[in-house]
């Protein structure tokens, strides 16, 4: 892909968003990173996850959404499979760049979902749309949850309360699935914490955090299922 395009509202007022193939670009990712402040809602169908990245060492918090490589379990020909869209997906196609201390919108030129003659508008008279809204709204809550997400795993790490999650799963077809590189938070850890640190993880917000990632573990199953139904219908 070309370098990064800084978006304007006069030199691309013509230009216009195809949501559906902007979603795609997320059709072929498993973990999908999500920030704390999306908890509440991702718990609601999905697992989630610590990663950690191989080349940093640092850990980020992901939502699980397929169990194959290049596997996306909610997003089926476009068709998003959920009621909550997570930031990482609703700000597609555009990415966040920094000039000083101003933040700026920015795309690649050549991507597939923007051009003029498909989709929505990015502008109307100069004003950004609705599409352009979301988008930059996104884009927003993943700026502004970086700090925070990464505050809640350094307090985990400092604690020793990650710990390597062991997935073994079969499928229908009695294919196995060991997910590697997932973490989550060692239970048996928490529940020997002396009281002044579980007090001191109330207090900055942690346990309802903590207590959400673990409930959301659930989902995995559900992901399973999901699995299993997709490939009976293709079977059929």
């Amino acid at each position: 892909m070309k370098p990064f395009t800084v978006l304007d509202n006069k030199i691309h007022h013509h230009l216009k968003l195809d949501a559906s193939k902007a979603k795609l670009a997320m059709r072929a990712q498993p973990l999908v990173p999500v920030v704390v402040s999306e908890f509440l809602k991702l718990v609601i169908h999905f697992p989630i996850v610590i990663v950690k990245q191989v080349d940093t060492g640092q850990f980020g918090c992901s939502v699980l959404m397929g169990l194959d490589k290049d596997e996306n379990l909610f997003l089926n020909d476009a068709q998003w499979q959920g009621h909550y869209w997570p930031a990482q997906i609703r700000r597609q196609p555009f990415h966040v760049g920094q000039e000083g201390d101003n933040w700026l919108v920015c795309f690649h030129a050549d991507h597939p979902a923007l051009g003029s003659d498909l989709g929505e508008l990015l502008f109307h008279n100069g004003e950004d749309s609705q599409c352009l809204d979301r988008a930059k709204s996104a884009l927003a809550e993943l700026v502004n949850g970086e700090k925070p997400t990464q505050a809640f795993l350094q307090r985990l790490e400092s604690l020793a309360l990650l710990s390597p999650l062991q997935l073994d799963i079969t499928d229908a077809e009695n294919k196995a699935y060991k997910l590697a590189g997932l973490y989550g938070i060692d239970e048996r850890k928490l529940s020997q914490l002396p009281s002044e640190q579980l007090m001191a993880l109330q207090q900055a917000g942690d346990l309802s955090l903590i207590y959400t990632l673990l409930a959301s573990h659930g989902h995995i199953y559900a992901l399973v299922q999901r699995k299993n139904q997709l490939q009976c219908a293709e079977v059929a």
